[in-house]
């Protein structure tokens, strides 16, 4: 089953007798699955995951505080240590060299004090005078927190605290909504700014020193609640970025950012189409609660997002997106473009041989390649001519036996208007009558990007075929009537995160609890 977005958990006092429940529940069909099933046929460890990053085990959803700090990248998630489904949350921890391979570390923080009152929250990391500061808010909506490394912490910062003058914000009396606090940044007065979530919008705060803040008031107002607000400015240009999360959807404008003197609020200026509007979206599928931090040695902005679903049989749901790079379309200069760091490419396997060749696709044309479960492929559709109406794509995972598999389809109509799996994307003059698609596949989830990242689409897929997963196919088709060409590169990858030993088949729970 797929796990919808859980963006908001009720108070842990009330939620307790509930989670108890939830877990003798999911205790229960585990002893009788397994006694009834015995093992799996197959092992369903072979969904995990080879380069998208997460924790060995259970539940993961939101990114937290990803930051660069002394030669080593660290990614936080919300992380329930106690099983596959939602329930109070800790932060998980994990710390790369090179954004791809990942060691998975202890718990960073649980909700040991008071103030967590039920689980820590997301939240984000500011660099302070060399010194990474964590800053997160709690399930039950009232604080804000900090954290820093231990005096005793190793150079992978894996012991934590809380020092005594915490809290260090409390929810305003204006709002009832309070959580997920930004990256703080310095102004030219030297003031430090950070957004946090409010169900009227994104609330602003200054300090002088990060520890006593001053509510300003509401810095981007919203209709609805958008959680896990991100606001930066994309390097080597003077646009800030806004983003906010809302009804499973990561959504962003762009503008000019102007600060005020003392304790009054910024301003921001959307040069872009409003917010909400026109698609501007990171992803138009699985992706949300995403994260940017600043990437020093690169001065690039890098993205993660939560790719939420659960494999049948196994013991841990969600998934981080591939870090990707944000930046602005250089046709547009007005949306953004997201597509996977430039280091991913050292993932490729250089002991297996790339596949690659090209391919005339007539009408009601199929064919088929063997490529495996975890690849890299980059196609290029071309001949592509306005005033005729095109409907072509990929089965991904095709089970050649029954043609049963993940379709990613094109459909281009005679006036060039186009879309991927039915969400609308432009097409310019300087696309030069060319499709381009880049699919990152790892076994259960997929990400698409086309046209160089102007769209991109998170799928997750569990192949029913798990026997057979590293022989499916990748099948290329068109529908329609005009022939195109499909010329093709394969990569198979390596590993970033390690591999799981056999894991037997598991019983979930009938439903996953509606957080």
């Amino acid at each position: 089953p797929t796990v919808k977005p859980s963006p908001s958990i009720p108070c842990a006092d009330s939620m307790a007798p509930f989670y108890s429940f939830v877990w003798a529940v999911s205790v229960s069909f585990i002893l009788v699955g397994t006694i009834w099933r015995g093992f799996h046929p197959s092992d369903v460890s072979a969904y995990f995951p080879a380069f998208h990053p997460r924790p060995m085990h259970h539940w993961i959803n939101d990114p937290n505080g990803p930051m660069y700090y002394n030669g080593s990248y660290h990614l936080f998630t919300q992380y329930n240590p106690d099983g596959f489904v939602g329930g109070p949350m800790h932060w998980s921890h994990l710390v790369s060299k090179d954004l791809l391979h990942w060691k998975d570390l202890p718990i960073a923080l649980s909700p040991d004090q008071d103030y967590d009152c039920g689980g820590i929250f997301s939240g984000s990391a500011t660099i302070i005078d060399g010194t990474p500061v964590l800053t997160y808010s709690v399930q039950c909506g009232k604080v804000m927190i900090h954290a820093v490394p231990a005096p005793d912490s190793d150079s992978d910062l894996t012991r934590w605290v809380k020092p005594i003058f915490n809290p260090i914000m409390n929810r305003p009396s204006d709002t009832k909504d309070f959580r997920d606090p930004t990256e703080g940044w310095q102004g030219k007065d030297g003031v430090w700014r950070m957004l946090t979530g409010c169900n009227k919008g994104s609330c602003m705060w200054k300090s002088k020193d990060f520890i006593d803040w001053t509510y300003t008031g509401i810095f981007f107002p919203t209709t609805g609640f958008a959680e896990c607000p991100d606001f930066f400015v994309i390097p080597g240009t003077d646009k800030w970025v806004y983003k906010g999360s809302d009804g499973g959807r990561d959504w962003y404008v762009i503008g000019d950012y102007i600060e005020s003197e003392g304790i009054k609020t910024d301003k921001y200026n959307v040069t872009s189409a409003p917010f909400q509007q026109n698609n501007q979206l990171y992803d138009v599928g699985n992706f949300y609660a995403s994260k940017t931090f600043y990437d020093t040695p690169n001065n690039r902005r890098v993205l993660y997002g939560w790719i939420n679903y659960h494999c049948d049989g196994t013991d841990w749901s969600g998934v981080q997106a591939v870090p990707r790079v944000v930046s602005l379309d250089p046709i547009t200069q007005n949306t953004l473009i997201t597509y996977p760091i430039p280091e991913l490419e050292n993932l490729r396997n250089p002991a297996t041989p790339p596949q690659n060749g090209s391919v005339e696709i007539g009408a009601s044309f199929e064919y088929s390649i063997v490529t495996g479960a975890q690849v890299d492929v980059i196609v290029r559709f071309s001949k592509i001519l306005p005033g005729k109406e095109y409907h072509f794509g990929l089965d991904i995972f095709k089970d050649p036996s029954t043609g049963n598999g993940l379709r990613v389809k094109f459909d281009i109509a005679a006036d060039s208007t186009a879309s991927l799996n039915g969400n609308p994307f432009p097409l310019y003059p300087q696309d030069n009558q060319i499709v381009s698609l880049r699919l990152l596949i790892d076994r259960s989830v997929i990400e698409a990007f086309v046209q160089g990242g102007r769209i991109s689409e998170t799928i997750p897929y569990c192949t029913p075929n798990l026997a057979n997963i590293d022989i499916l196919h990748l099948g290329f088709f068109n529908s329609g009537t005009p022939p195109i060409t499909a010329s093709y590169e394969v990569y198979s990858m390596d590993r970033g995160v390690p591999r799981r030993s056999r894991q037997p088949y598991i019983t979930a729970p009938v439903d996953f609890p509606a957080l």
